[in-house]
């Protein structure tokens, strides 16, 4: 991955190792089983993403520095956001994790093919990984792109024809 080349609203996709992200991997069918948007601060790179602590600012070294226990893939997009995809990422810092999107109604969705999940009204008070990217890309482009966010995993994202991949 050039470091160099990444852009701010540039999509970082993650496969990571241990038990939850292979059931992860498992049920969605795709290696990535993380999403984060980067961006750049005062020359450093920096993923925003939904950990179990919320929406945090993690260093991008975090995953550059441990190619053992990650492989990287860099989406992106095809699409100009027309708002600030950054500043709407940056909003939601400190965001709760929703759990039970990520136990319940992604299982639910993959295995059965049913959303039984919140609906998009009452969704956007806590994120998932890939809710959280979708949701910012939603919001920035101000389209159809990402239109059920609330719904979306990195495999979804993934399979985007919305963004080209960059390893």
């Amino acid at each position: 991955m050039n470091i160099k080349q990444i852009k701010s609203g540039d999509i970082l996709l993650v496969s990571s190792k241990g038990l939850i992200p292979k059931i992860i991997q498992k049920v969605q069918k795709c290696k990535y089983n993380h999403a984060g948007l980067l961006l750049t601060i005062n020359k450093k790179t920096y993923v925003i993403e939904a950990t179990e602590k919320g929406i945090v600012l993690t260093l991008l070294s975090h995953y550059t520095d441990n190619s053992d226990k990650y492989e990287l893939l860099v989406l992106k997009p095809k699409v100009i956001p027309i708002n600030d995809i950054i500043d709407i990422a940056l909003s939601r810092l400190g965001t709760p994790y929703e759990f039970s999107n990520l136990v319940i109604h992604q299982l639910a969705k993959y295995i059965f093919g049913k959303w039984i999940g919140r609906k998009k009204k009452e969704a956007s008070d806590k994120f998932i990984c890939g809710e959280f990217v979708a949701w910012c890309w939603w919001k920035a482009t101000n389209t159809s792109l990402f239109y059920n966010w609330y719904k979306i995993a990195p495999v979804d994202i993934y399979k985007s024809d919305k963004f080209t991949h960059h390893e």
